[in-house]
């Protein structure tokens, strides 16, 4: 029988996640994750752009990885730093990157805009772009993930 837990970190994507409301089964009297670890990936990507505090080495690690890119492409990619510098900055781990105010808003910008073209959409939402401007937080909580939102 599945059951929901109010919540939990998680910390199977290199960096840390704070699940709430996780479907979970109990297997010889340990909780269980009850989740789609893929849709759970790409939830985490999508709302990484609006994290209220800076991205850390783990989780730029985790982006690239998700955009299939090598160091190089994805340095090309953001054009505006070479290889070292993201070498550098996944090296930080579970800190954040040190990156300029000004690349880590770029960084978040192309990713709002790359998801938007991808999901073909014809307007980027300027009330997320807004948002994601406005906040120059340095807090060191972990990124939330609501689970009842992610229900079918």
């Amino acid at each position: 029988m599945m059951k929901v837990k109010q919540d939990v970190k998680f910390n199977g994507l290199g960096f840390p996640v704070k699940l709430i409301n996780w479907p979970h089964i109990e297997i010889d009297g340990q909780l269980e994750p009850d989740i789609n670890y893929e849709l759970l990936a790409d939830r985490v990507f999508a709302s990484l752009p609006e994290k209220p505090s800076q991205l850390t080495g783990a989780e730029i690690k985790f982006i690239r990885y998700k955009m299939e890119m090598t160091q190089a492409a994805f340095a090309k990619w953001l054009r505006t730093v070479d290889t070292s510098t993201i070498t550098k900055w996944e090296a930080k781990d579970l800190k954040p990157t040190g990156m300029g105010a000004d690349t880590e808003y770029a960084l978040r910008l192309r990713l709002i805009i790359d998801k938007e073209v991808k999901f073909r959409r014809k307007n980027i939402k300027i009330d997320v772009v807004n948002r994601l401007l406005e906040k120059k937080s340095a807090r060191k909580e972990p990124m939330t993930l609501d689970f009842s939102e992610m229900r079918a």
